[in-house]
């Protein structure tokens, strides 16, 4: 029992003292979203951050989720959204496509129904969204990867999309109706 407790109070200060220096560099970008008047920022920026020091191996990182999220189509398998009454939504036939040019398109079946600009934030695991339509409207979303195959968006407070999380599975083709 006094090694679990001191092993709880080791991991307990350990993760204290780290995230300490996570929030003091966090603090500046609170408002991710102000000063970019609509335009996506430079992919080696973390919006109101200093410019980081990327090392080779994690901009082989960035590059190899970049070439994962642009090496396909992603169809969308459901929403879980906490507001909604109905919490599990699924989205037949509906898929977004990210492209190298930092642009992408999304739609149902065969029609593209909005366009805009992404950008992954590699520090953070963020996947940013401006529509074409609404600049003003930014999204963003943590993302975690199953494997190369799938990836779940989870919301970010700091976008106002905190109350969902997304499940996309990767295809080579837009999906069809059958």
């Amino acid at each position: 029992m006094k090694i679990r407790f001191l092993l709880l109070l080791f991991v307990t200060t350990t993760l204290w003292t780290a995230c300490g220096a996570d929030v003091q560099k966090n603090e500046s970008a609170e408002e991710i979203s102000s000063g970019n008047n609509g335009e996506v920022a430079d992919n080696k920026s973390n919006e109101g951050l200093p410019d980081a020091v990327f090392t080779e191996a994690e901009e082989n990182i960035s590059d190899g989720i970049i070439r994962i999220l642009t090496d396909g189509v992603w169809h969308y398998e459901g929403v879980l959204n906490m507001k909604a009454e109905k919490t599990m939504q699924k989205g037949e036939g509906r898929w977004v496509q990210f492209l190298a040019d930092g642009t992408f398109e999304y739609g149902t079946f065969d029609k593209v129904e909005r366009k805009g600009k992404w950008q992954f934030l590699e520090k953070k695991y963020i996947i940013e969204l401006i529509y074409d339509d609404n600049p003003s409207e930014l999204l963003g979303f943590r993302c975690q990867f199953g494997g190369e195959e799938t990836v779940v968006l989870i919301g970010d407070s700091r976008y106002q999309t905190n109350a969902i999380q997304m499940k996309w599975n990767k295809f080579d083709l837009r999906p069809e109706k059958e």
